[in-house]
């Protein structure tokens, strides 16, 4: 029995140290994966901290974006204002030069028939002079009044023609 005890002993020795030899290795494997672990969770935390700060900067970027946003729409508004303004005075500028340009085309033809009508009183100038020149300077009375009315009666309408 003591045999026994003894051969029992040396296989519970065996045994613990076989225990103890798995309990280290374990022990060692554990330590490693907790130090890459800790490892792995200080990357996540800078890498979570990187992320909340470009969070805030794109929070702020577009806190930015906004601003200009609605003022790019607040000269968007005034500019239309400005643009329908210019529109109505644009359309008020070219009614005043359509009025301009009848007015100077009828002021034309107005002079145009004064003119015309200045040729004739012109024309009928010269035929009653014509009309006094051939009457004075002719010897017979008679021959003179003839030549006389005849000048008038071809200075006649043009003397209608001035008005006369």
């Amino acid at each position: 029995m003591t045999g026994v005890l003894a051969v029992a002993a040396v296989g519970l020795g065996i045994w613990a140290f076989s225990l103890n030899s798995d309990l280290e290795e374990a022990t060692a494997s554990g330590s490693t994966e907790i130090a890459v672990l800790q490892e792995q969770i200080t990357a996540l935390e800078q890498e979570k901290q990187a992320l909340e700060q470009d969070a805030s900067t794109l929070a702020q970027a577009s806190q930015k974006l906004d601003q200009r946003l609605q003022t790019a729409r607040a000269n968007l508004e005034q500019t239309k204002s400005e643009l329908s303004a210019t529109s109505e005075q644009l359309a008020v500028s070219q009614q005043a030069v359509e009025e301009a340009v009848q007015a100077a085309e009828s002021a034309q033809s107005g002079s145009q028939a004064v003119a015309a009508q200045a040729e004739s009183a012109k024309v009928c100038a010269k035929g009653t002079l014509s009309a006094w020149d051939q009457l004075l300077a002719s010897d017979d009375l008679e021959q003179g009044v003839d030549a006389a009315t005849q000048a008038l009666d071809t200075a006649a309408p043009a003397c209608k023609a001035a008005g006369l």
